[in-house]
């Protein structure tokens, strides 16, 4: 972080040795100079040293060696690549033209004090989506289905129409899922093996943690289901292929159809939150941005349903 008042100075890394995969996976690597690191590690440890109580030395007044023993060079190293990656890793995108759905994934090669650092970036973009004449697979899809459409066609007699609207939330789910089912046959392209690695893997974490609260061990819980460790990640990554599809088919489909979300929209939702402090907490750029993503599929989904 920079002091108020300051700017943060651009850094001078430069990239190389750019792969791009057919599934769109890109893997470039960084090198990030010697006059960058030393006085970031300056800085981080100057923090380091108002922050920490050494015995026989009030707080923040430690010799700055006896603190850097005491935590550690490699912890403050650490430190450094964490407050560099983020600037350092925006000028690459930037420098190489890359559309990154992902998160990266930074792999040192070289890391070492008083030399310039490389590392490795592996990233996957945007794949190539091809929309076709989904709308015709989607009508195509519900017409084959006996599901009644609120709003397309009237129920035969008032007995029908109690069941329907009993049904209503069923039938919806239901009508969701041949859409689903319509879009994923229609539109065919390949996700980044990364990317779906990735998603794979902060399932499974996820997955893992709810284990962990029931007092489980992960041998316990695939035990109780019957299932080996290979059985139980090809099920999450089958799950997890669908779902990342899905989200992009469904953004593009949102861009084809041009849907777009208000501001006032956004704060009609918050304003409909009864609890005053989660909906203080809905104000923030972030929670913001997720209700834009959130409203802009319901959009997506009401006029797949409806066509």
């Amino acid at each position: 972080m920079t002091d108020k008042g300051t700017t943060m100075a651009q850094p001078k890394s430069s990239t190389s040795d750019l792969k791009k995969t057919p599934d769109g996976a890109v893997q470039f690597t960084v090198h990030i100079p010697l006059t960058d690191v030393k006085p970031e590690y300056q800085k981080i440890l100057e923090e380091t040293v108002r922050e920490t109580e050494l015995k026989g030395f009030r707080k923040g007044k430690a010799p700055s060696n006896l603190v850097e023993e005491h935590i550690g060079k490699q912890k403050l190293y650490t430190s450094v690549l964490q407050h560099l990656l983020p600037g350092v890793y925006a000028k690459a995108v930037k420098e190489l033209n890359l559309l990154p759905i992902s998160n990266p994934r930074v792999e040192p090669v070289s890391v070492e004090e008083d030399k310039d650092w490389t590392l490795t970036v592996t990233v996957a973009e945007k794949p190539r989506i091809v929309l076709g004449n989904y709308k015709k697979a989607v009508s195509d899809a519900l017409a084959s289905s006996k599901i009644w459409i609120p709003g397309k066609g009237e129920p035969a007699t008032i007995s029908d129409k109690n069941k329907q609207e009993k049904g209503t939330s069923k039938s919806t789910d239901e009508k969701l899922a041949k859409v689903f089912a319509a879009l994923l046959e229609s539109i065919q392209f390949q996700l980044p093996a990364f990317l779906l690695e990735e998603e794979v893997n902060r399932e499974l974490s996820r997955l893992i943690e709810q284990i962990e609260k029931l007092n489980l061990t992960i041998d316990q819980y695939l035990s109780s289901l019957n299932k080996t460790s290979a059985q139980l990640r090809s099920e999450y990554s089958q799950q997890s292929e669908r779902t990342l599809k899905l989200e992009l088919i469904l953004n593009e489909i949102a861009q084809d159809l041009k849907i777009q979300v208000s501001d006032q929209e956004i704060d009609s939702l918050i304003q409909s939150v009864g609890d005053e402090k989660l909906r203080e907490s809905l104000k923030t750029p972030s929670e913001r941005s997720g209700i834009r993503s959130t409203l802009r599929k319901r959009k997506v989904l009401d006029t797949l349903l409806h066509i």
